[in-house]
């Protein structure tokens, strides 16, 4: 017997407080981009696996839903699906006083 499973629902954070290099804001959620359902055997729950893999650094700009990564999700270590992961927020270069800002509050609070 065989069960439709629902590995990941669209708009779901992967992982939370990504860091973005010289960005405003500095950190992003990541989020699936669509939802992910797969069919297994009944009892095959606990073997899926799921892996995100992100880019090794993001860097302003970023728009929201731009694919930032994939998340692979696996039955013990068999490929059974993947989807695009997405910025749940835009992110633009700091400015020049945004800079100074942070380069301050650094300096202030260590």
């Amino acid at each position: 017997n065989y069960t439709s499973r629902v590995v990941v629902k669209q708009g779901e954070i992967l992982r939370k407080k990504v860091p973005v290099a010289k960005g405003a804001p500095r950190e992003i959620d990541v989020e699936a981009f669509e939802e992910l359902r797969v069919l297994i055997r009944k009892g095959e729950e606990k073997l899926i696996r799921k892996e995100l893999e992100l880019a090794e650094e993001l860097t302003p700009p970023v728009t929201q839903g731009a694919q930032v990564g994939v998340l692979n999700v696996y039955l013990s270590d068999q490929l059974i699906g993947s989807i695009p992961a997405v910025a749940s927020a835009s992110v633009s270069e700091l400015s020049v006083t945004e800079a100074l800002k942070v380069i301050i509050r650094t300096w202030v609070l260590g």
